[in-house]
């Protein structure tokens, strides 16, 4: 599994490198959009009679500023997530490494002493090296396992299924971790089970995403209006607080 995750580091790699250089370039086309609106801005509430034209090119240029910064966020999002999945990686190559005696020891939910005596549980223990677990109840489920493991032959044979399973599917399991580490405050919960954790898992909708664009677009519309002495302050003031 180990060559598979070293090939999905370097593909990930490369597809982050991609998208960065593309927000990059997004960055550099916002900000050019931006100074050409502004200086529109400021020719306008100096001769705005005089070059009506200018108003209907601010408000062209506006629009194509929020397509831009709508494509902007989806590029940023997806680098985020590449950066994220090369992060989960990094951690199973600490695991080789040697690095692994810096993670989560789970000695905080044991009380027994023998466990720790015999490193299945705590600094430089099995569960430290294996454990990616993050609320508390999977952090106590493994913990039981390791001290106390099924010995019926069926479910051994059931557990070795789904290993390999997931063995074969790293991009599940990269998937799944990084899930597990997006939801909030993760760690300070006693989950009863992994459903309940993805349930929690909540995403902004496209209902919301397109509000949040449309209402930012209109208060900026405003705004601009505003500075150009189109519209009254109050609307203006209106804007500054929406």
């Amino acid at each position: 599994m180990f060559k598979e995750l070293i090939k999905l580091r370097d593909k990930y790699t490369i597809l982050k490198q991609e998208q960065t250089k593309k927000s990059n370039t997004l960055s550099n086309i916002r900000l050019i959009i931006f100074t050409i609106i502004l200086i529109i801005s400021i020719s306008i509430k100096c001769q705005f009679s005089e070059n009506p034209l200018l108003s209907l090119i601010a408000f062209i240029l506006l629009t194509i500023f929020f397509i831009v910064v709508f494509f902007h966020e989806g590029v940023i999002k997806k680098e985020n997530m590449y950066q994220e999945y090369l992060d989960i990686i990094n951690t199973y190559e600490q695991r080789r490494s040697g690095e692994w005696k810096e993670f989560d020891n789970g000695d905080n939910l044991l009380i027994n002493n023998l466990a720790i005596d015999l490193d299945l549980v705590g600094k430089n223990s099995l569960f430290q090296l294996i454990n990616i677990s993050k609320s508390i109840n999977s952090k106590k489920s493994l913990i039981k396992k390791i001290i106390e493991p099924n010995t019926k032959e069926k479910d051994i044979l059931t557990n070795q299924e789904a290993i390999t399973e997931l063995k074969n599917n790293p991009e599940f399991i990269l998937d799944y971790i990084r899930t597990i580490n997006n939801i909030k405050k993760i760690e300070e919960k006693d989950y009863t089970n992994s459903l309940t954790i993805l349930s929690e898992d909540k995403h902004v909708s496209k209902k919301e995403l397109i509000f949040g664009i449309i209402t930012a677009t209109i208060t900026d519309i405003i705004l601009l209006l505003g500075i150009i002495g189109i519209i009254n302050i109050r609307f203006f003031i209106v804007a500054l607080i929406i």
